[in-house]
């Protein structure tokens, strides 16, 4: 996510940006990887991932930090704690 935005590799931040001037902002790597995705599976997907509303699929992870309240140079830190699908805790971390 962070290399979307900043087009740096976060793990190797001395190298030269890949074509910064097409980064995109959070809002839009968060909408690519929830509703976008669903929109790119076609069919009735849409319909059933990408947000949390009812009737949908209950798919989501949880982070242990919130994305939008922190530096940007700080996202690759970000960590899964858990992962739902279908409503079910497939994955917790210890």
């Amino acid at each position: 996510m962070q290399a979307w935005i900043t087009r740096v590799d976060p793990v190797n931040p001395a190298a030269d940006a890949l074509n910064p001037n097409q980064g995109i902002t959070l809002e839009q790597v968060v909408r690519g990887f929830t509703l976008d995705g669903g929109a790119s599976l076609g069919f009735d997907w849409p319909k059933r991932i990408g947000s949390i509303e009812k009737g949908k699929l209950a798919d989501f992870i949880v982070l242990d930090r919130n994305i939008f309240e922190i530096p940007i140079e700080e996202l690759y830190k970000t960590r899964v704690e858990r992962t739902v699908l279908g409503g079910d805790v497939v994955y917790e971390s210890k």
